[in-house]
């Protein structure tokens, strides 16, 4: 069992001047509408005339020439007119040239000619997000995710979208979904977050201060077996001598004091503004270094609830 003592010197006696918070915009999707679709085997003995065209508009989106791929589209849609591909693609090209409205027409076309895929409710969900249709947004990247749920970039968009929703609890749990598949989105969607803790001015606030120890037996030591990572010169310097890896998740002192403790403070709804930034000592190791960065995003993640 863990028990720690904790002494409070003072406490915060006054407050005033609440910050603003910020508020977030559709500029944070980030992402383009770049999901082109596949041709299908049928496509091959439409129209000709069409084919030539779609073809051509499709080098030209590989290009990035959107302005022409989009009146190839349009010439090959004329002429094979019940082609879902053509729309989906079609689609596709408007939204790069910002005419979102018109990519929505010819996702909507697409999908009334029995063309479906998570590619295009991924990207029929970000150009109802530009229009600033927000629920209608948010269904299309869900519906996205429930046909392939590796869409990394629509779980970040879909968090932004829950964001600017006002969906805090949901935009976090996106954050701690993208978390374990990419780092870097996890953490630009939560810097987007605005904290639920509140600055305020704190005249004469105060420290705690405490001892940390553990009563009861100490856990056993974890042993990991060396010969999943047959690395001779690293693994000889942290073995037993028997060939395992010894981790001593427990440093206790004689005096039965626990350390490497962090103290989570809960529910503490405003006080003096703090950084995610946590000064490292020149002697840390990158290890050490790495896990003190992870614990702190761990407990900003919780204080953030």
């Amino acid at each position: 069992m863990l028990n720690y003592k904790i002494q409070p010197s003072k406490y915060i006696t006054k407050v005033k001047t609440v910050k603003s918070l910020k508020k977030s915009s559709l500029s944070f999707i980030v992402f383009c509408l770049t999901l082109l679709f596949v041709c299908p085997a049928s496509f091959a003995a439409s129209n000709k005339e069409a084919k030539t065209h779609y073809q051509k508009a499709l080098k030209l989106s590989q290009q990035r020439i959107w302005d022409q791929a989009v009146a190839e589209f349009k010439k090959a849609a004329e002429l094979a007119p019940q082609d879902s591909l053509i729309h989906a693609n079609l689609g596709v090209a408007f939204s790069q040239t910002g005419m979102y409205k018109e990519a929505l027409l010819s996702f909507e076309k697409a999908l009334n000619l029995g063309y479906d895929s998570p590619g295009l409710r991924y990207n029929r969900g970000v150009s109802f997000a530009r229009v600033k249709l927000l629920d209608e947004a948010v269904q299309e990247l869900e519906k996205a995710l429930s046909m392939d749920s590796r869409m990394v970039k629509a779980e970040y968009d879909l968090g932004v979208l829950y964001n600017l929703q006002g969906k805090r609890e949901k935009a976090l749990e996106k954050v701690d979904t993208l978390f374990k598949r990419n780092n870097k989105l996890s953490k630009k969607l939560f810097d987007q977050i605005e904290s639920a803790y509140t600055v305020v001015t704190v005249d004469n606030g105060g420290t705690l201060k405490g001892r940390v120890t553990l009563s009861g037996q100490i856990p056993r030591v974890r042993s990991f077996h060396l010969i999943h990572a047959p690395n001779v010169e690293f693994c000889s310097r942290i073995s037993d001598g028997r060939g395992h890896r010894l981790l001593f998740d427990f440093t206790v002192s004689k005096n039965r004091g626990l350390k490497d403790t962090i103290i989570h403070l809960a529910k503490v709804e405003k006080g003096k503004p703090f950084t995610s930034t946590v000064a490292a000592p020149a002697n840390m190791s990158l290890a050490q270094k790495m896990a003190k960065t992870l614990w702190w995003r761990i407990l900003t993640l919780s204080s953030m609830r």
